[in-house]
């Protein structure tokens, strides 16, 4: 009984609805379009993520390929010690040194020893700086 009366009340109200709105059919159409349009944006959505997660692999693995050794992903609780910082970084440019060699182009322009010299101090000297404050930079700016 309580089946009947569910399914009764359901009728009229689609039928009182679908009068208000221009007819049953017209109501019934739009309701299935509706259903029809949810339940595959909730499957395109699953299909998106898997699609994006895969991605997201591709890319990381692409990019670090080239990565040996351990990776820092967060940010200690305390530093390292200076010294083990700076050796840590020698070692590590020690093992990008290919370019020197030539065998690879328009990676790195290179002006030779004396060059880098320059930019080591340009650097040492604004490196605490930022060209987007000309008012609080003017210099850096004027070099960019």
């Amino acid at each position: 009984l309580a089946m009947t009366n569910l399914a009764t009340a359901a009728i009229v109200g689609i039928y009182v609805k679908g009068q208000a709105e221009g007819g049953v059919v017209k109501l019934m159409k739009r309701l299935i379009f509706a259903l029809v349009f949810n339940s595959l944006k909730v499957v395109a959505k699953g299909t998106v993520s898997k699609e994006q997660e895969k991605l997201k692999k591709k890319t990381t693995d692409m990019v670090l390929k080239h990565i040996e050794g351990e990776r820092t992903t967060v940010l200690p609780a305390k530093g390292m010690e200076k010294n083990t910082l700076i050796e840590r970084m020698k070692k590590a440019s020690s093992r990008e040194q290919i370019w020197r060699k030539g065998m690879v182009s328009g990676t790195v322009y290179h002006g030779g020893d004396d060059i880098l010299d320059v930019i080591v101090e340009a650097f040492r000297a604004f490196a605490v700086s930022n060209p987007l404050h000309p008012d609080v930079f003017p210099e850096v700016r004027k070099m960019e």
